[in-house]
């Protein structure tokens, strides 16, 4: 796992950690790095991703102790809506989210944008 730094105008920067093709295996330990205590995961995916990466991003997670909350959000353009927004926000809340929990995207797309607004929501 390698660890990058993005420098922003102004002068900002801040440490992206970086999953690389096959290294899911890595996401585990990055995610408790992040965490830290008395913090959650919640895992945002889709069926299409899910059904691919979801099993090795899963056994990553729980392998560094951690047991995610699943929300899984349909693939496709088409689901960039805030109905869809608004079913992953409920189930966010449904689980009992706070603002200090960690929100996961796997996949980009459509599931990047939609667990970023509600996490940032």
């Amino acid at each position: 796992m390698s660890r990058q730094e993005i420098h922003l105008d102004g002068g900002r920067s801040y440490p992206i950690d970086i999953v690389s093709r096959g290294g899911l295996e890595g996401l585990g330990p990055v995610v408790c790095e992040v965490l830290g205590d008395g913090r959650r995961a919640h895992l945002v995916t889709n069926p299409v991703v899910g059904n691919l990466y979801l099993d090795a991003a899963l056994d990553s997670l729980r392998g560094a102790g951690i047991e995610p909350v699943l929300h899984e959000v349909p693939d496709g353009e088409a689901f960039k809506t805030v109905e869809t927004w608004s079913q992953l926000v409920e189930g966010l809340l449904s689980a009992g989210i706070g603002r200090s929990d960690l929100v996961i995207a796997l996949g980009g797309g459509v599931t990047g944008d939609l667990a970023g607004l509600a996490a940032a929501s």
